[in-house]
């Protein structure tokens, strides 16, 4: 039994740093708008638009980075295959939420790749 609390303990010592560090406030490093259009259209003004009033509430500088082609296509690819982490943000709309799943054979992201979300 003495074998077994001592096990435990030393299990629980051995995940305390782990746990400890897994909690750090969101956001740590700058956040990133990725932007499917060219600088100038609709898509940009509101990623950037979005992006100073989202680094005044939060306090951090957010980047904001046009990746054009393929009719917003290769940035909301970049997007899909980025880490889940909340870091790297995609400025949606028709063309890339619903039309390219659509018109493409294999846009390489779907829906569930990625997670809307908006202010009030």
């Amino acid at each position: 039994m003495k074998r077994r609390c001592i096990l435990a303990a030393c299990c629980a010592v051995a995940t305390w740093p782990a746990t400890s560090l897994a909690q750090t406030a969101y956001p740590s490093k700058p956040i990133r708008i990725i932007v499917p259009t060219a600088p100038g259209g609709g898509y940009d003004v509101i990623g950037r638009l979005v992006a100073e009033r989202l680094g005044q509430e939060l306090g951090q500088s957010i980047v904001v980075e046009n990746r054009t082609g393929a009719g917003t296509l290769v940035g909301t690819q970049y997007v899909a295959a980025s880490a889940p982490d909340g870091y790297t943000l995609v400025v949606g709309g028709l063309a890339n939420m619903a039309l390219n799943l659509g018109l493409y054979k294999n846009p390489q992201y779907s829906a569930a790749d990625l997670a809307p979300f908006g202010a009030a």
